[in-house]
């Protein structure tokens, strides 16, 4: 069975002293509100091989915090990404690449 994408959930933001990560803002998509744009991105970067935790808090404070999460038809990927804009501009890997990619794609259509 082909796998579809049934939702999306969000969470990023600065974790500074006081903040919890429950309290940064989140974007929830599902339906019609996940676009042909996320749809075609989706695809392809291939996000779904991407699933696991990338960058180090240590790069940097405040830590910058992004929590993908993915909700397919039969089962759920999440990416936690720490220090985002950092971690990417010190490394070629193609992972973090796609990854960046794909938040970049939902941030872009959020702000529409």
């Amino acid at each position: 069975m082909l796998q579809d994408l049934d939702a999306i959930k969000y969470r990023r933001g600065i974790l500074e002293q006081g903040i919890q990560i429950n309290q940064l803002p989140s974007m929830i998509l599902k339906g019609k509100s996940i676009t042909p744009a996320i749809r075609s991105e989706f695809l392809e970067t291939n996000i779904l091989n991407c699933g696991g935790r990338y960058g180090d808090s240590a790069d940097a404070a405040p830590v910058q915090y992004d929590h993908l999460k993915l909700i397919l038809t039969d089962d759920t990927v999440e990416i936690i990404f720490i220090n985002r804009e950092i971690a990417v501009a010190k490394t070629d890997d193609d992972k973090m690449q796609r990854i960046n990619r794909f938040l970049s794609c939902l941030e872009s259509e959020s702000t529409n």
